[in-house]
Protein backbone atom coordinates (compact mmCIF):
# COMPACT_ATOMS: atom_id res chain seq x y z
CA UNK A 1 0.00 0.00 0.00
CA UNK A 2 0.79 3.80 -0.83
CA UNK A 3 1.57 6.28 2.41
CA UNK A 4 -1.90 7.71 2.78
CA UNK A 5 -2.08 11.48 2.38
CA UNK A 6 -1.50 13.64 5.60
CA UNK A 7 -5.40 13.95 5.92
CA UNK A 8 -6.31 10.61 5.91
CA UNK A 9 -3.65 10.05 8.93
CA UNK A 10 -4.91 12.58 10.33
CA UNK A 11 -8.44 11.57 10.69
CA UNK A 12 -6.55 7.91 11.62
CA UNK A 13 -5.41 9.89 14.30
CA UNK A 14 -8.82 11.33 15.45
CA UNK A 15 -10.48 7.71 15.14
CA UNK A 16 -12.99 9.43 12.46
CA UNK A 17 -12.43 6.43 9.54
CA UNK A 18 -14.60 3.16 9.38
CA UNK A 19 -13.19 -0.14 10.71
CA UNK A 20 -12.43 -1.24 7.50
CA UNK A 21 -9.97 2.13 6.46
CA UNK A 22 -8.90 2.21 10.17
CA UNK A 23 -7.28 -1.92 10.09
CA UNK A 24 -5.86 -0.57 6.44
CA UNK A 25 -3.80 2.25 7.60
CA UNK A 26 -3.23 0.52 10.56
CA UNK A 27 -1.30 -2.41 8.91
CA UNK A 28 0.38 0.60 6.93
CA UNK A 29 1.65 2.20 9.62
CA UNK A 30 3.17 -1.06 11.16
CA UNK A 31 5.34 -1.28 8.82
CA UNK A 32 6.61 2.12 8.04
CA UNK A 33 8.23 3.95 10.05
CA UNK A 34 7.42 7.12 8.68
CA UNK A 35 3.79 7.50 8.61
CA UNK A 36 3.78 6.19 12.11
CA UNK A 37 6.18 9.20 13.37
CA UNK A 38 3.65 10.99 11.19
CA UNK A 39 0.64 9.61 13.45
CA UNK A 40 2.45 9.69 16.50
CA UNK A 41 3.21 13.58 15.74
CA UNK A 42 -0.38 14.44 14.84
CA UNK A 43 -1.75 12.34 18.01
CA UNK A 44 0.90 14.53 20.42
CA UNK A 45 -0.87 17.32 18.21
CA UNK A 46 -4.41 16.36 19.13
CA UNK A 47 -3.01 15.45 22.99
CA UNK A 48 -1.67 19.32 23.35
CA UNK A 49 -5.07 20.76 21.84
CA UNK A 50 -7.72 18.57 23.99
CA UNK A 51 -5.86 19.55 27.07
CA UNK A 52 -5.95 23.28 26.45
CA UNK A 53 -9.52 22.99 25.87
CA UNK A 54 -10.05 21.27 28.88
CA UNK A 55 -8.03 23.57 31.02
CA UNK A 56 -9.87 26.56 29.37
CA UNK A 57 -13.40 25.05 30.03
CA UNK A 58 -12.27 24.31 33.77
CA UNK A 59 -11.59 27.84 34.04
CA UNK A 60 -15.39 28.99 32.95
CA UNK A 61 -18.77 28.18 33.95
CA UNK A 62 -20.37 26.26 31.00
CA UNK A 63 -23.38 24.86 32.98
CA UNK A 64 -26.48 25.26 31.30
CA UNK A 65 -24.67 26.44 28.19
CA UNK A 66 -26.27 23.50 25.72
CA UNK A 67 -30.05 24.77 27.28
CA UNK A 68 -28.69 28.47 26.40
CA UNK A 69 -27.76 27.05 22.89
CA UNK A 70 -31.26 25.30 22.33
CA UNK A 71 -33.16 27.99 23.27
CA UNK A 72 -31.25 30.07 20.89
CA UNK A 73 -31.94 28.28 17.94
CA UNK A 74 -35.54 27.76 18.93
CA UNK A 75 -36.44 31.11 19.09
CA UNK A 76 -36.84 33.09 15.97
CA UNK A 77 -34.82 35.94 15.08
CA UNK A 78 -36.43 39.68 15.45
CA UNK A 79 -37.28 40.52 12.50
CA UNK A 80 -35.54 44.21 11.46
CA UNK A 81 -37.18 47.75 11.11
CA UNK A 82 -38.11 49.39 8.05
CA UNK A 83 -35.40 51.94 9.11
CA UNK A 84 -32.62 48.47 9.41
CA UNK A 85 -33.75 47.30 5.95
CA UNK A 86 -33.93 50.57 4.44
CA UNK A 87 -30.00 51.51 5.85
CA UNK A 88 -28.82 48.09 4.88
CA UNK A 89 -30.14 48.59 1.46
CA UNK A 90 -28.68 51.51 1.24
CA UNK A 91 -25.13 50.71 2.07
CA UNK A 92 -25.16 47.75 -0.51
CA UNK A 93 -22.75 47.64 -3.32
CA UNK A 94 -24.96 47.60 -6.01
CA UNK A 95 -27.17 50.52 -4.10
CA UNK A 96 -24.21 52.62 -3.65
CA UNK A 97 -23.41 52.03 -7.83
CA UNK A 98 -27.15 53.48 -8.36
CA UNK A 99 -26.50 56.34 -6.21
CA UNK A 100 -23.23 56.95 -8.22
CA UNK A 101 -24.65 56.61 -11.57
CA UNK A 102 -27.94 58.98 -10.33
CA UNK A 103 -25.66 61.71 -9.97
CA UNK A 104 -23.52 61.25 -12.58
CA UNK A 105 -26.58 61.38 -15.04
CA UNK A 106 -28.14 64.73 -12.95
CA UNK A 107 -24.94 66.15 -13.55
CA UNK A 108 -24.50 65.76 -16.80
CA UNK A 109 -27.99 67.02 -17.85
CA UNK A 110 -27.58 70.04 -15.63
CA UNK A 111 -24.29 70.78 -17.96
CA UNK A 112 -25.59 69.66 -21.01
CA UNK A 113 -28.84 71.80 -20.24
CA UNK A 114 -26.83 74.78 -19.49
CA UNK A 115 -23.91 75.03 -21.70
CA UNK A 116 -24.67 73.18 -24.86
CA UNK A 117 -28.54 74.11 -25.17
CA UNK A 118 -28.69 77.69 -23.54
CA UNK A 119 -31.90 79.25 -22.54
CA UNK A 120 -33.13 81.82 -25.51
CA UNK A 121 -32.69 85.49 -23.83
CA UNK A 122 -35.97 87.05 -22.94
CA UNK A 123 -37.83 88.66 -26.09
CA UNK A 124 -35.55 86.78 -28.37
CA UNK A 125 -37.71 85.46 -31.52
CA UNK A 126 -37.51 81.87 -31.85
CA UNK A 127 -39.51 81.90 -35.15
CA UNK A 128 -40.91 84.23 -37.07
CA UNK A 129 -42.88 85.52 -40.01
CA UNK A 130 -42.48 88.40 -42.48
CA UNK A 131 -46.75 89.22 -42.33
CA UNK A 132 -46.54 92.03 -45.40
CA UNK A 133 -44.14 94.08 -47.15
CA UNK A 134 -45.53 97.53 -48.49
CA UNK A 135 -43.46 99.84 -50.51
CA UNK A 136 -44.66 103.87 -50.55
CA UNK A 137 -41.66 104.73 -52.18
CA UNK A 138 -38.69 102.99 -54.41
CA UNK A 139 -36.72 104.02 -51.43
CA UNK A 140 -38.97 103.40 -48.37
CA UNK A 141 -40.63 99.83 -47.88
CA UNK A 142 -42.37 98.89 -44.40
CA UNK A 143 -42.25 95.26 -43.29
CA UNK A 144 -44.42 93.95 -40.27
CA UNK A 145 -43.19 90.90 -38.65
CA UNK A 146 -44.83 88.58 -36.36
CA UNK A 147 -43.43 86.05 -33.87
CA UNK A 148 -45.04 82.56 -33.53
CA UNK A 149 -46.45 82.41 -29.76
CA UNK A 150 -45.89 85.70 -29.24
CA UNK A 151 -48.71 88.55 -29.38
CA UNK A 152 -46.51 91.78 -30.33
CA UNK A 153 -45.24 92.41 -33.85
CA UNK A 154 -42.25 94.17 -35.49
CA UNK A 155 -42.59 96.89 -37.49
CA UNK A 156 -39.17 97.11 -39.89
CA UNK A 157 -39.29 100.33 -41.87
CA UNK A 158 -36.57 100.84 -44.65
CA UNK A 159 -35.23 103.26 -46.81
CA UNK A 160 -35.73 106.21 -44.40
CA UNK A 161 -32.71 108.89 -44.42
CA UNK A 162 -33.19 110.52 -41.02
CA UNK A 163 -34.35 108.42 -37.89
CA UNK A 164 -37.79 109.69 -36.66
CA UNK A 165 -38.87 107.94 -33.13
CA UNK A 166 -43.43 107.94 -33.89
Amino acid sequence: MMCPEERQLQRFADGELSERQAKQIAGHVDSCPQCAAAVRRLENVGKLVSGAIRKETKSHDLTGLWEKVRQGIATPAPRPSLWESVSTLLWKPAAKFAYAAAIVFLVGFIFIKSFLLPEPRPGAIRQAQVESVASYSPEVAVSVVVAYGDPSAVVWITGLNATEEN
